[in-house]
């Protein structure tokens, strides 16, 4: 019996293509969850494939035989018109390769399955540029639409004229921006930015949708990737209170420079109007010497005591956020009492740390909001307070810190060994780091080292696990009910 390879070849042909489409399909809508994970900044792109996470997602795309996990991004009208446009593209140029290869296939009629398996291979390698193209083109169109809503914002608010408190730092900012509405809400009509909402477009649209005539004060959180940026953002809403809640290296890979970050940060207080106020965190050594040099507008400090506030809040880092909002509400003559008693009444909201149920009655310790080093080694403080607890630190350290990464992590990384019975990284990004410090012993990399479910047989009722920095969804859902 005669073999008919040709035959065998398009047999093999066909079981690929749908292979490669298949790897393809999971290629598309990983690239479109990166884009929107970095919030379509190429800056963050190019830092993190310096990362050896991002390296290692990059070449593990190449990787046809690699059946990874799949990455979904939050669908959105963007996200939906990214993929059908990529789609699209990949439609096109997938009949147009075929076109050019025609000549081939009428020389060689029996290569055509194989032609058709091929092409889709080429058009799987050029995802990257394809998904990457559409997303300029996106950002590109939808610039001048964005432009236009911060404007209608402007003008609304020009109009409106509430009291705008700005607050922007390194750390702290949605956590100071929720106890400040929740002590000032006693005497006004306070209107803030929901969630982390810290960038031009989430502000126009908060200004525009939920701003009203009977806003008195509206509180503003202030984000920034780069010099100018809280700048535009005060052009938008004109701060006549600004709030400095402290500085460290928290995206210094894209400020470029830890003096770019003071810079950039101050931009906030240089917009204040003569009869502002700037308002500094007195025990960020960084905040306490750009309050000393400010001249131009009134300076008050808070954190200056060791005051003890009652509260339903976690960490001694509340206590600071919360003496800013005293020094706040008392520029506002709104009674100390009065202040302290509703901020107590403050339960921890989206963003803050909180204490939530854990696998096998376990205490998780929720931080994954944060992702800065101040608030990382805050949150190590309050895992060692509880005593007689079996400890566990998940965490995959703090990402865009730029030259300082490296000085930082082996910090953090020996006062995790010092505090935590279990370190647990959920990427391998500072690995090498953190295994020099931490013993061998209770150092684990979930995705090399152990299966999940290894760790997971180790919680019981007596452990508490913090959660800390931008921990994964998918890790998270394994250990919180």
């Amino acid at each position: 019996m005669q073999i008919d390879w040709w035959q065998i070849l398009d047999f093999f042909s066909f079981i690929s293509f749908i292979f490669i489409g298949w790897q393809a399909l999971k290629g598309l809508l990983f690239w479109l969850w990166l884009w929107q994970l970095k919030e379509y900044r190429f800056d963050r792109i190019r830092i993190h494939f310096k990362l050896p996470i991002g390296r290692k997602q990059l070449l593990n795309f190449f990787n046809l035989f690699l059946l990874g996990e799949w990455r979904l991004p939050r669908l959105n009208l963007r996200i939906l018109l990214s993929f059908f446009f990529v789609c699209f593209l990949n439609y096109n140029l997938y009949f147009f390769l075929l076109k050019l290869s025609s000549f081939i296939v009428r020389l060689y009629p029996n290569l055509l399955f194989f032609a058709f398996t091929f092409v889709l291979l080429i058009i799987f390698l050029f995802l990257p540029i394809t998904a990457s193209l559409v997303t300029f083109a996106f950002s590109f169109m939808l610039w001048p639409i964005k432009e236009l809503i911060v404007l209608l914002a402007k003008k609304r608010i020009e109009s409106l004229k509430p009291l705008v408190i700005g607050i922007t730092g390194s750390f702290g900012k949605t956590s100071t921006k929720f106890i400040l509405d929740q002590a000032l809400s006693s005497k006004f009509n306070v209107l803030i930015t929901p969630k982390s909402v810290n960038t031009p477009l989430g502000i126009a649209k908060t200004i525009l949708f939920k701003l009203r005539k009977h806003h008195e004060i509206f509180i503003v959180e202030m984000g920034a990737y780069k010099l100018g940026e809280i700048k535009k953002l005060c052009w938008l809403v004109s701060p006549k209170i600004g709030i400095l809640t402290g500085i460290n290296n928290q995206h210094q890979a894209l400020f470029g420079s830890f003096s770019n970050i003071k810079k950039a940060k101050y931009e906030l207080i240089k917009s204040l109007p003569k009869d502002g106020l700037a308002i500094f965190n007195y025990q960020n050594s960084t905040s306490r010497s750009l309050g000393k040099l400010t001249k131009r507008v009134a300076v008050k400090f808070y954190g200056r005591g060791r005051n003890k506030y009652k509260t339903k809040l976690l960490g001694k880092a509340q206590q600071v956020n919360i003496d800013a909002a005293r020094v706040v509400a008392s520029f506002f003559k709104i009674p100390l009492k009065k202040t302290l008693s509703q901020i107590n009444k403050l339960i921890p909201q989206a963003g803050m740390l909180q204490e939530r149920k854990g696998v096998n009655n376990s205490k998780i310790l929720d931080d994954s909001f944060n992702a800065n080093p101040e608030g990382f080694l805050q949150g190590l403080k309050i895992l060692a307070s509880f005593k007689n607890k079996k400890k566990i630190l998940i965490t995959p350290g703090v990402i865009e810190l730029g030259r300082g990464s490296e000085k930082i992590h082996k910090n953090l990384a020996q006062k995790a060994d010092e505090v935590a019975n279990l370190v647990v990284l959920t990427d391998e990004n500072f690995y090498k780091i953190f295994k020099k410090q931490v013993k061998e012993n209770k150092l684990y990399l979930i995705c090399e080292k152990r299966d999940f479910s290894q760790i997971k047989k180790q919680i019981n009722r007596s452990t508490v696990i913090l959660l800390e920095g931008r921990v994964p969804g998918h890790v998270k859902e394994r250990v919180i009910l």
